[in-house]
């Protein structure tokens, strides 16, 4: 203890103010971390959550584009199926039409064929010639087609043998002559032609 201290009447110390500087410095500097720390696990949990928040938004978005895309296809094929399933309706209402109209024409090509015909009256017969060929142009709309032409062979998807004759063999299954024509559309026969067939002798005894 310094003389002026035992002199006075004191025991205390004399601060150090260089001792007190420091510690309150510290002070501040500890609580500056602490503050810094906080900040950064505060940016840190949001990020995290906005994270979060980015990967269930890409999973929706994913959801709704895989949706999107399953219903657009689907609309495709149900689009393609209708569109398929209209063609085959109106081709089976055609060839119920041509079908209905077929013994109408049938009638009128017997009627215009042999003495009987030449003998009516020519305005009379220019009439029923024309129904005729007003007949045959709805067919001619339909994309209707005659099988008349026997000059290829006998081939039995657009031919039916209305009655056969013996022949020799070099003549087997030659067409011999048409009795009823027939009528297709491109892709389907809706009558076959009705010729007579001509076959062998071992044949026709088969049948």
């Amino acid at each position: 203890m310094s003389e002026e201290a035992f002199q006075s009447g004191t025991t205390e110390e004399p601060l150090d103010t260089e001792v007190l500087v420091d510690e309150e410095i510290q002070g501040d500097l500890s609580w500056e971390a602490t503050d810094d720390e906080g900040s950064n696990q505060k940016s840190s949990d949001k990020l995290k959550q906005l994270r979060a928040e980015l990967k269930e938004v890409k999973q929706s978005r994913d959801e709704y584009l895989a949706g999107w895309q399953k219903a657009k296809a689907d609309y495709i094929n149900f689009k393609k199926e209708s569109e398929e399933k209209t063609k085959r309706i109106t081709a089976m209402v055609r060839e119920s039409c041509v079908s209905d109209i077929l013994p109408a024409l049938d009638a009128f090509e017997m009627a215009m064929k042999g003495d009987a015909w030449e003998s009516v009256d020519a305005n009379w017969r220019t009439g029923i010639e024309y129904i005729f060929q007003q007949l045959s142009k709805v067919l001619d709309d339909y994309g209707v087609s005659v099988i008349a032409d026997t000059s290829g062979g006998y081939d039995s998807a657009i031919h039916e043998p209305f009655d056969t004759q013996e022949v020799s063999e070099d003549q087997h299954h030659q067409i011999l002559g048409l009795v009823q024509k027939g009528y297709r559309t491109a892709d389907r026969v809706i009558r076959p032609a009705k010729i007579r067939l001509g076959v062998t002798p071992q044949e026709g005894a088969q049948e």
